[in-house]
């Protein structure tokens, strides 16, 4: 029976062991393309620019002569609405009802109008805006536009437009202010509004309102659903624009899900660029450092490429820009010196995944879990054998059918198995001395680093880089370990049934009970704050915590693997584990689990994740030691005490 367990072990150990190496031949590709991405674009606010250029009568050229001198690559340019454009001054628009009032009181205005009810006027005075603003009224409103036939220079449009239209159907873009920015070397990074229907006329008229702005190096979207999000067909059509325009890339802003947005980065082949930006409402908790900070580790730490940048001190525009040049200026130097070229920013390399090796690494994870059945289930090997043979032909046939569905429940399987996996290994009851204990923690980060190899090879895909799709069951990966490997540990016990019973018959006092619900009430701020979109907000002192260890770290470690994971392991191991310390192992298999989980966030670059790891292993051993020295003492302290009693008495 014995050489049955060594069998199923050790194949286990050679097929974990070839998928770990399937796994970095993915990754050193992946890192290789990560390396070669490093080109970021600083674009400011193309409103706030104009507010600038407005308040201090500066030339528009001028003005962005000194912003590229300064860093800034381009603007960041919204489609503009009948709204935008009655404030910038280049349409009057007056409903029926307020033409004839004018009218009334005023004879002379345009009496060539015959005011009819429902309709809109529109009052233009330069020719380049009334052919932009006609040809998408055309399109996009389904009415009868009527150019009426006035005399002057001001010429008028009327149609039927409701006021939820005016505020959100885009126009075009301002070319003439947008061409004096881009002759000065800016770039222009714009965001379209969506539109209905979406057909050839409507896609022409987008194609077109695209091929007017000068300079173009990205293209977003500025609304919650993209024009034809529902229709695929639509997606395609939209994105063959995309690329009659010189395959711009397409733009995806960070904490903003738009629907539709990854069947049309699939239909562009991921031609993808990532935008991060601070809104206006954030930036008053900012200042100079913190928000270029927050820039930089948005590039570095997230593939971001484009910096959507908000100006501080636009209530008094005039004197906006020489109040941020040192911002801008700091962000640049900070961005430079992470090793970042300052640029129209590129679309990343595709990673082309080998189907043999998605195959391996699948194995991997079936051999990591028919390990640790036979490490619970030890009458005989027999069993996770066969089920070893079932999850194999499970994992093939999915990957021959539903390749990407297998492939992300394989990853979140790794996850789960492989931290329970390298503490059944090495925990034990029996004590180890200091050296051996900080060995055998190496050895269950080692097993767990293992299955978060694999989990990044199966996920080795430029849509999980750019973050288009993502890594499913985070809050499931964080919970099931915890409760998984206090149940393996029970198991492998002898009569663990019997002892079972025994707990379940065995009086509960207050204090266990209070107990119990504290361990509760952690557990769930612990699931709370799972990801990067939790209800529990990172409090101000943390946030300082976490700049301070960026700054002095370059990466900061996760916190639950630096105060509470590594230490508590770290004591475990070096005073043996026994029934009484499940709260203990509880706190050291969280340790564990974010340790995997920092790579389940594949838009992270690798060479970030592995510093972190590093950086929390090193520190929380260092700190475990401390705490192996402090609860010795006090051991040693309460012993005294103990004997000081029984002494007295």
């Amino acid at each position: 029976m014995r050489a049955n367990f060594k069998i199923v072990n050790i194949a286990a150990l050679c097929l974990i062991g070839l998928s770990v190496i399937c796994a970095m031949t993915v990754d050193f590709s992946r890192m290789a393309i990560e390396k070669e991405s490093r080109r970021a674009g600083i674009f400011l606010d193309y409103d706030e620019f104009a507010q600038m250029v407005s308040s201090t009568g500066e030339p528009a050229d001028e003005l962005a002569g000194r912003l590229r001198e300064a860093g800034v690559t381009g603007l960041m340019v919204r489609e503009q609405t009948l709204d935008d454009l009655e404030k910038s001054g280049d349409i009057f628009t007056l409903e029926a009802a307020d033409l004839s009032f004018q009218q009334e009181i005023n004879p002379g205005f345009y009496p060539e109008i015959t005011p009819e009810k429902n309709r809109i006027y529109l009052f233009i005075s330069k020719e380049s805006v009334a052919e932009r603003v006609r040809r998408n009224l055309e399109v996009k409103t389904g009415s009868e536009v009527t150019a009426e036939n006035v005399s002057g220079p001001t010429g008028v449009l009327s149609v039927t437009l409701s006021s939820k239209e005016t505020a959100a159907m885009g126009f075009g873009f301002p070319v003439e202010e947008i061409r004096p920015a881009a002759e000065a070397g800016l770039y222009a990074a714009v965001r379209l509004r969506s539109f209905t229907p979406v057909n050839d006329v409507t896609l022409t008229v987008m194609r077109r309102n695209l091929e007017e702005v000068p300079s173009l190096v990205l293209v977003g979207f500025n609304d919650e659903n993209l024009p034809g999000y529902l229709e695929p067909k639509e997606l395609q059509a939209m994105g063959d624009v995309f690329g009659a325009v010189g395959g711009v890339p397409l733009a995806t802003f960070e904490f903003y899900a738009q629907r539709g947005l990854e069947t049309l980065s699939n239909v562009l082949d991921k031609n993808v660029i990532r935008v991060h930006s601070i809104n206006e409402s954030e930036m008053r908790r900012y200042d100079f450092d913190s928000a270029a900070d927050r820039y930089v580790l948005a590039a570095s730490e997230r593939n971001m490429r484009a910096l959507y940048v908000r100006l501080f001190g636009m209530e008094q525009p005039a004197g906006a820009w020489e109040y941020n040049r040192d911002f801008i200026r700091r962000l640049r130097d900070s961005l430079i010196e992470e090793g970042f070229e300052i640029g129209p920013p590129a679309s990343m390399g595709t990673l082309k995944l080998d189907l043999r090796q998605q195959a391996v690494l699948g194995l991997g994870v079936v051999a990591g879990g028919i390990w640790l059945l036979s490490l619970v289930w030890r009458k005989s090997g027999r069993w996770p054998a066969v089920l070893g043979v079932l999850g194999a032909v499970c994992w093939i046939g999915g990957l021959m059918i539903l390749p990407h569905i297998a492939r992300k429940g394989f990853a979140f399987l790794a996850v789960v198995i492989f931290p329970v996996l390298g503490l059944t290994l090495f925990l034990r009851q029996k004590p180890r001395g200091l050296l051996q204990s900080v060995g055998a923690l190496l050895g269950v980060s080692g097993v767990s680093m293992a299955g978060a190899l694999i989990m990044t090879g199966l996920l080795g895909e430029k849509s999980f880089m750019l973050a288009l799709d993502g890594f499913k069951g985070v809050k499931l990966a964080h919970v099931i370990p915890l409760a998984l490997a206090p149940a393996v540990l029970w198991a492998r016990q002898p009569n663990a049934i019997g002892r079972v019973r025994k707990v379940l018959r065995h009086p509960v006092t207050v204090w266990q009970a209070a107990a119990a619900v504290l361990i509760l009430a952690a557990l769930a701020v612990y699931v709370m704050r799972t990801g990067n979109t939790g209800p529990i907000q990172v409090s101000s002192l943390e946030d300082l915590f976490r700049q301070t260890l960026d700054r002095w770290l370059g990466v900061r470690p996760r916190t639950k693997e630096l105060l509470a994971g590594h230490p508590w392991l770290l004591l475990l191991l070096y005073f043996g584990y026994d029934d009484r310390k499940i709260p203990v192992l509880l706190f050291a298999v969280i340790g564990q689990i974010s340790l995997v989980n920092t790579y389940a966030h594949i838009h992270t670059p690798l060479a970030v994740s592995f510093l972190r790891s590093f950086n929390g292993l090193w520190i929380g051993i260092i700190l475990g030691i401390i705490a192996i020295g402090l609860t010795r003492l006090w051991l040693r302290l309460y012993a005294r005490y103990r004997g000081i009693l029984e002494d007295g008495l």
